[in-house]
């Protein structure tokens, strides 16, 4: 992931994307999902 698609991961607590580095990041990747859907929106 790039820093661009990062925005919503990075202003989580930071315990919750330990927790989500612990199981995976599917978190992660579900929030750059959404990111591009809100880019591809705002477009």
């Amino acid at each position: 992931m790039n820093q661009s698609t990062e925005g919503l991961y990075n202003l989580l607590p930071a315990i919750y994307r330990q927790r989500d580095f612990a199981q995976g990041e599917p978190l992660r990747a579900l929030l750059a999902v959404m990111e591009k859907v809100m880019k591809d929106i705002s477009s």
